[in-house]
């Protein structure tokens, strides 16, 4: 029997089944990138032609391949730290377990850290990071997200945040500053402020048990005048005509006595008269905002290039890609996507049917996909689960609750 026909031999079987796993670090060689099963089959590598030729070229221009090794270790840390999310504080050394877990990452030992320590403290010190230490001596690190785009949508948001607290200052340093003018003003016609301030008690009404009260007005031209006459309800001695011809000429706004009698309003409480319309007029400008937000615009197509999505199709390669993630790389047509897996890496053509939203963690970056606020970038700051909406900051600084389906995780 031939060699080759040994192929399906248990012994064969079981070497490719021990050569698809991981091997022990010292037994692989980053320079030729082999790994090694046992100790006696690096020993035959390190003596082989091809690793001999691959240490002479290393000789040649040691730092390049240094620094080539120490840039590929980092991408892949970082890439692992940065599926953890921003606002996440993991153990450095899972990370590296997760990195590890690849046959053919690029081992510690072949860049210019000498330990994970090293590694952990030079991403601190470049601001790649936020790296800390706790009382046992275990490093922690949380991933700083320094994509020059979101950078600058930051400083936008903040900028526009600013100017809107200024305008506020402003506008409440006018207001005291008016209450100080009409105070001064009230201070030089001999009137103490501090004594004719207006109270809420000195605004009720009294009258005696048994008074009633009868209104009398007449509209102008320019405004209404109201009088109060005050009369005993049980007075049956008073004359009817008499009464009548009374309330007529208090009510009549034509007199020059009632229009002695008016008093005019001081420069305070035009000023809190003032507020208080426009504190009518911001709840009215509200409500109707609200009641335009609750006519969303819907599309029937929500996929949008650059989202992070999740399989929902059970069928799809007997189940091997449902509940995956994914980023969505093209759209074709509106609503078939090419969905690039984040395990596999492998692209899918999907559907959008087959495919829902994924909401990021506090403080993560979404696009709104759907509605009236279709294709603004936002800022996820809470969920409200009895309503099944997210609270999204959006780019234009205001607040808003949009639906799960209508908002997804930028990737």
């Amino acid at each position: 029997m031939g060699k080759s026909d040994g192929f399906l031999t248990p012994k064969a079987i079981s070497n490719r089944i021990k050569a698809k796993g991981l091997t022990k670090l010292r037994w692989y060689c980053q320079l030729c990138q082999k790994a090694c099963r046992d100790e006696n089959g690096y020993k035959c590598h390190t003596m082989s032609e091809s690793h001999l030729r691959q240490v002479r070229v290393f000789s040649e221009s040691p730092g390049s391949f240094i620094e080539y090794y120490s840039r590929e270790f980092e991408d892949a840390f970082m890439e692992v730290l940065r599926r953890k999310g921003e606002h996440v504080r993991t153990k450095a050394n899972s990370i590296w377990m997760e990195v590890i877990a690849d046959r053919h990452h690029v081992h510690l030992n072949a860049t210019r850290w000498v330990s994970l320590t090293e590694f952990v403290k030079y991403l601190g010190r470049e601001g790649k990071a936020e790296v800390d230490e706790d009382e046992e001596g275990k490093w922690y690190v949380r991933y700083v997200n320094r994509d020059p785009e979101k950078i600058r949508r930051q400083e936008a948001l903040a900028k526009k945040e600013k100017m809107d607290l200024d305008d506020h200052e402003r506008a409440q340093k006018m207001v005291e500053r008016q209450i100080k003018e009409a105070q001064k003003a009230l201070q030089k016609k001999g009137i103490d402020s501090g004594a004719k301030a207006v109270t809420e008690a000195d605004c009720e009404l009294k009258r005696e048990e048994g008074d009633v009260i009868s209104l009398g007005s007449l509209m102008g031209a320019a405004s209404s005048k109201s009088s109060i006459t005050t009369q005993k309800a049980f007075d049956e001695d008073e004359d009817k005509d008499t009464r009548a011809s009374t309330t007529k000429d208090v009510g009549g706004g034509a007199s020059s006595s009632s229009a002695g009698q008016k008093r005019k309003l001081t420069a305070v409480e035009e000023i809190m008269l003032k507020e208080k319309r426009q504190k009518e007029e911001e709840a009215l400008k509200k409500a109707k905002q609200q009641e335009e937000e609750s006519q969303r615009c819907e599309h029937e197509d929500w996929l949008h290039r650059g989202i992070v999505v999740k399989v929902l199709n059970k069928k799809l390669a007997d189940g091997k890609y449902y509940k995956q993630k994914g980023v969505v790389q093209m759209v074709h047509g509106k609503f078939v996507g090419e969905v690039k897996m984040n395990e596999s890496g492998h692209v899918l053509k999907l559907d959008q049917e087959h495919l829902e939203t994924v909401l990021p963690n506090f403080g993560g970056e979404v696009l709104v996909v759907n509605g009236k606020f279709r294709g603004q970038v936002g800022v996820l700051k809470a969920l409200e689960e009895d309503k099944f909406s997210a609270v999204v900051r959006l780019e234009d600084g205001s607040t808003r609750n949009i639906p799960y389906e209508h908002v997804s995780k930028l990737a």
